[in-house]
């Protein structure tokens, strides 16, 4: 057939038949959007097109003329499909991704897309798919310009370009010579390359002025030429035979090549992969399925949402299983793992504990020997990346996330403190020290502001097993409980009324209201328990086998069933999360509540702290606090230093006044013995401060 260039001018997408040089106009958009980057489907005869400032995908049948919208809500620089997975693709230039969703899709209001890659990437702009070999190229606009090479499905991602390049507005591939080829605007020119990245060739002509999209077919390049506005080609080996195709008022932007040749037809693995959501083609020639955004993979094929599915995590030394509560089976025994989703650790030689925002799929964890607290994202289309946070000294014990503000709560095997961390690890603190002996769990509940912990205290001291409770900034503080001799899995419940906990020594589950009232022995008998968890009008408890494994008990929180599952590996932690139970708001929930550097809710609202060597102005800012030579003194708000003189004589020289305190200004009013002690001078030793003479 004859091929036909189809061009983005303006609100205009114009078809223009390169043998007979007829033109036509395929549909106008309103006058106030612009078409920034089109493609086309022969096998349902759609063309698809990008609306800058819709902020849409659109897409009109070339038959019946028929239009429809695809996705909205969407930052694009420019589109590609896939004609045999049956997926469109696009670039997000500034939020960092490429991103995929069916091509037959329907917009219902709700996103039915999935990020294909969102690591490291620097303003990806152009976008070419070679679906015969699941393999897509883009090019990188940002402070290192490159092109790139990847599985469909985000696997086996390397730089094919980094050299040689400017601007490269587009990409397009040549499967005839197996050449991929750009527009590069800050060069003014078009490059070309094979498609392993060797021979790179450049056309420099005067006429390319200002090059936005790329096409080529048969012998010939095709580019958008912004400031002339003008559509143009040129022979794609020699530079030479340039022609001026289109010349219009409006500005030209993306274009593509229709014929054919260019869309080969092959088979779609992905067609009996039996995916309950996204397929995406990878470079073995098979599929991988993806989920859309908010949902995640709980096997290799199906998608189940976060938010209406609560689930448990089972902390192995180095794996983490997920299980939903709803796939728990009712049965009395089960040898295997019912339904579940397993993340692999690397690097972790032994997991002690964890905690989970549900809302940002963010996973922290220790390892034992690792001196950090870690950072697990798991993204949306299954993949995993993590990073070093908080460092610790000591094994941690206990882990706790405000998945409000993003604080982590911790204790660690040096010593019984409470310390708190911001979320991206910058600023520690050592939030409760006094009177804790054995401490050994912490626990939150970020929409009440609440926070309690179990301290097993000291066998050789009066001081007993206690569960106390306290507002998340460490005030407030109150024992709620002294009668249990080993308390695990302190978990709230009620909206954070009630607190829940097993005793490891007695086997049994108890609970208590708050204000330390109505307590309830929940059930009895579980011998052998060493963790607990509840939730969701769940429990969970495990108990060891005699071979290394793990038995996993459930039951509905108020009823006697014992139900278990088997796992091969010790189990060293173990808690059950769901949306519903994040949810709500503190005082930090919102730009830091203003502070500084740390925010910590409390019953009040918030109060916003300092780390070691800052201090706190106007009530949330901190400023690096002075270091005074000696032998001057600093004032307790470190603002400022005093000199020994400064000390005690009648004038506030510290903001804060603290150079004037503890002198007994009144034993100067009085007549004083010769033998009288002298009062120290705040910050100086006592004998040097001279006695005044009589």
């Amino acid at each position: 057939s004859e091929p036909t260039l189809l061009v983005a001018v303006q609100s205009e997408l114009l078809l223009y038949e390169l043998r007979s040089l007829k033109e036509d106009v395929l549909t106008t958009t309103d006058k106030s959007l612009i078409i920034f980057s089109v493609d086309y489907d022969l096998v349902e005869q759609k063309v698809f097109w990008m609306d800058l400032n819709a902020e849409s995908i659109k897409w009109i049948s070339m038959n019946t003329k028929k239009k429809g919208t695809l996705v909205k809500g969407i930052k694009s620089d420019c589109i590609a499909v896939d004609w045999i997975g049956r997926n469109l693709y696009w670039t997000d230039g500034t939020a960092g991704e490429l991103l995929a969703t069916w091509l037959n899709a329907t917009w219902r209001g709700t996103p039915e897309y999935t990020v294909v890659l969102d690591g490291d990437l620097d303003q990806p702009r152009s976008l070419a798919l070679q679906p015969l070999q699941g393999l897509m190229y883009w090019s990188e606009i940002g402070d290192k310009p490159q092109i790139e090479q990847a599985g469909m499905d985000g696997s086996n991602r390397k730089i094919l370009i980094d050299k040689g390049l400017g601007w490269p507005t587009g990409i397009a591939l040549d499967l005839l010579s197996w050449k991929i080829f750009w527009s590069d605007d800050k060069l003014r020119c078009i490059g070309s390359a094979n498609l392993d990245g060797t021979g790179i060739k450049v056309f420099q002509l005067s006429q390319i002025k200002s090059p936005f999209s790329v096409a080529v077919f048969e012998d010939d390049a095709y580019w958008s030429e912004m400031k002339t506005r003008t559509v143009q080609k040129v022979n794609k080996k020699t530079g030479k035979n340039r022609a001026v195709l289109i010349k219009r008022h409006g500005q030209p932007y993306g274009l593509k090549i229709m014929h054919e040749v260019l869309q080969p037809m092959a088979s779609n693995p992905c067609r009996e992969l039996g995916c309950s959501h996204l397929c995406l083609l990878n470079p073995k020639h098979k599929g991988s399925c993806r989920c859309p955004i908010g949902e995640v993979l709980a096997d290799e094929k199906n998608c189940i949402p976060l938010k209406d599915s609560a689930f448990v995590f089972l902390v192995a030394p180095t794996v983490i299983t997920q299980v939903y509560l709803k796939k728990l089976p009712p049965t009395a025994r089960g040898e295997t793992l019912p339904e579940h989703r397993v993340f692999p650790l690397t690097n972790v030689d032994y997991l002690t504990a964890i905690d989970y925002s549900v809302r940002d799929k963010s996973l922290y964890f220790a390892d034992r020997e690792d001196g950090y607290i870690r950072l697990l994202r798991i993204k949306d289309s299954g993949k995993l990346s993590w990073k070093r946070v908080v460092p610790v000294g000591g094994t941690v014990v206990s882990l706790a996330l405000d998945w409000l503000s993003g604080n982590v709560y911790w204790i660690d095997s040096r010593n019984p403190n409470i310390r708190v961390a911001t979320s991206n690890g910058r600023y520690a603190l050592v939030l409760i020290s006094e009177a804790l002996h054995r401490t050994v769990s912490v626990v939150l509940h970020p929409p009440t502001s609440m926070m309690c912990f179990a301290d097993l205290g000291m066998e050789s001291h009066s001081a007993g097993p206690k569960i106390e409770c306290a507002s998340m900034d460490g005030s407030r503080r109150k024992v709620l409980w002294r009668k249990s001799q080993r308390p695990v899995g302190l978990t709230f419940g009620d909206f954070g009324t009630r607190l829940y906990w097993a005793d490891h020594t007695k086997g049994v589950v108890e609970s208590i209201q708050l204000d330390g009232s109505r307590f309830r022995l929940i059930r009895g008998g579980l011998h052998g328990l060493t963790l607990f968890a509840a939730g969701e009008g769940m429990m969970v408890w495990t108990t060891p086998t005699h071979n290394g494994s793990t038995r996993v008990w459930h039951s509905k929180l108020e009823l006697m069933e014992n139900w278990w599952f088997q796992v091969d590996q010790k189990i060293v932690d173990l808690k059950i999360y769901s949306k519903f139970t994040q949810q709500g708001s503190n005082g930090c929930s919102e730009n830091n509540g203003g502070c500084s550097q740390f925010c910590l809710p409390n019953h009040q609202g918030r109060v916003c702290k300092c780390t070691v060597g800052y201090h706190l102005e106007h009530g949330t800012e901190c400023t690096r606090a002075v270091t005074c030579p000696e032998p001057l003194e600093a004032c307790k708000d470190g603002l400022k230093c005093f000199t020994r003189k400064q000390a005690c004589d009648g004038h506030n020289d510290c903001l804060d006044g603290s150079d004037e305190l503890a002198c007994n200004y009144l034993d100067r009013e009085k007549p004083r013995s010769t033998t009288a002690p002298t009062p120290a001078k705040p910050g100086f030793r006592k004998e040097e401060v001279l006695a005044p003479t009589r």
